[in-house]
């Protein structure tokens, strides 16, 4: 008699077989078990990139609060927090990108979601700028300092207005327009004394040419809305000049976005839009 084979075994009808080929079959259908849930994973994200068309992409930005040792107010209680963290989760949603299997994406800007793709067109606009100067004086009345006295500036008045759309001439307005209506307004500040209708001193002055303003100091803040306010003013009314023969008309279409009036070499004040 041969020995035994400790790998071998009988079946019931007395052929003999692998002791392993039930291991190895077990081992086999484990796998194939493993790789059909695999797939069926890969479909359902599949098929929710189709629906949705985007991909969710988790960013966390970590802002440190405070350093310990500190106390948070939280209601009517005192919370002793050593040290703090804010962790903020935005989901930023890009569009899916599909390669076959091997490829590599092209080279180029990521086609990243754009979420104010619908706002930009909106906000674009067409702009112009006119710019003026004057020699005009004021006196400061609430100043403690030296501008309560009478001085002057050198002023830079720089006017920008805007429109969505091009006129017939393909313009915004044209220049000439523009110059006519800041000039009528602006013209009144060169050589002459901005002051407060408050100020003791002003009685020395009104024999000559003099801008009064109601109980506000003419400050370069207090001018560039004087003037902002004037000229949005004529644009709504459609204001109409005359200039070498010719009518000059402001759009009413036209926005003032803002009026900029230069004190000094190195200072300014604005206000507008």
């Amino acid at each position: 008699m041969s020995e035994a084979n400790p790998e071998m075994a009988l079946t019931a009808d007395g052929k003999a077989h692998h002791r392993g080929t039930e291991t190895q079959r077990h081992r086999g259908r484990k796998k194939i078990s493993q790789e059909t849930e695999r797939k069926q994973k890969a479909n359902q994200i599949e098929l929710f990139q189709k629906a949705n068309g985007s991909k969710p992409r988790i960013l966390a930005l970590s802002i440190p609060l405070s350093s310990p040792p500190c106390l948070y107010q939280i209601g009517p209680f005192s919370v002793p927090l050593c040290l703090c963290a804010s962790v903020v989760i935005l989901f930023h949603f890009t569009p899916a990108r599909r390669f076959k299997r091997g490829s590599r994406p092209k080279p180029g800007p990521s086609p990243a979601y754009n979420p104010f793709r619908h706002i930009l067109p909106v906000l674009m606009k067409y702009r112009v700028c006119k710019v003026f100067e004057v020699e005009s004086g004021h006196m400061l009345s609430k100043h403690p300092g030296r501008c309560r006295f009478p001085h002057g500036h050198s002023r830079r008045i720089e006017v920008v207005v805007s429109s969505d759309a091009l006129d017939a001439n393909d313009m915004v307005c044209d220049f000439k327009a523009l110059k006519l209506a800041i000039h009528s307004i602006a013209d009144r500040f060169d050589h002459a004394m901005a002051l407060n209708s408050a100020d003791l001193q002003r009685a020395q002055f009104e024999a000559g040419r003099v801008v009064i303003f109601d109980g506000q100091d003419p400050t370069t803040e207090v001018i560039a809305k004087h003037l902002y306010d004037q000229l949005a003013a004529l644009v709504r009314a459609g204001g109409a000049f005359q200039a070498d023969g010719l009518t000059y008309h402001l759009p009413t279409t036209l926005s003032v976005e803002r009026v900029r009036v230069g004190e000094t070499s190195s200072t300014w004040a604005e206000y507008g839009q």
